[in-house]
């Protein structure tokens, strides 16, 4: 009579137990999981200035290799750094000198920049099969002018696009 009782009890608990871990699962399906989510993005702009899209002509150069120009264009442009689409991958941590044709001011624009990502652009390779990367550029020892000619370009282009 016991060992009955006790096998009763056992195949209650495993019918909880299996009722629990359904019906855990079940809710498990139903929640967006938001500790991921804010691991990675918590819904706050990180963006210190105001970034416009805009397509200007970049010439850069490697810091330590001053000789050799190329060319490139910028995605987007802020105070605070840019976005380039290029043909070359940079390595995150190259320190660049950046000459940029700022459309509504004359003068060229010369910045130091520091790559902190590059992203290769899979399905975007040019006419002749080149691969492309995206390039995101912190803009660092920014002067005063500097720094006031680029803020000046984007509110100007935010204004005109308003």
């Amino acid at each position: 009579m016991i060992i009955a009782i006790q096998l009763l009890l056992v195949a209650i608990l495993a019918v909880i137990l299996i009722t629990l871990y359904g019906e855990e699962s079940r809710v498990k399906k139903a929640q967006v999981p938001t500790a991921q989510l804010k691991g990675l993005w918590d819904c706050e702009e990180r963006r210190e200035a105001v970034r416009i899209a805009n397509d200007l002509e970049v010439k850069y150069r490697l810091k330590e290799n001053s000789e050799n120009e190329t060319r490139g264009r910028s995605k987007d442009i802020s105070t605070g750094g840019l976005r380039m689409a290029l043909y070359e991958k940079l390595i995150p941590g190259n320190i660049l000198k950046i000459d940029i044709a700022l459309a509504a001011q004359k003068d060229i624009l010369t910045l130091t920049g520091e790559v902190v990502w590059v992203k290769e652009l899979d399905a975007q390779n040019d006419t002749a099969g080149r691969r492309m990367f995206d390039v995101g550029i912190k803009f660092i020892n920014v002067k005063p002018g500097q720094e006031a000619a680029l803020g000046k370009y984007v509110k100007d282009e935010l204004t005109n696009s308003s």
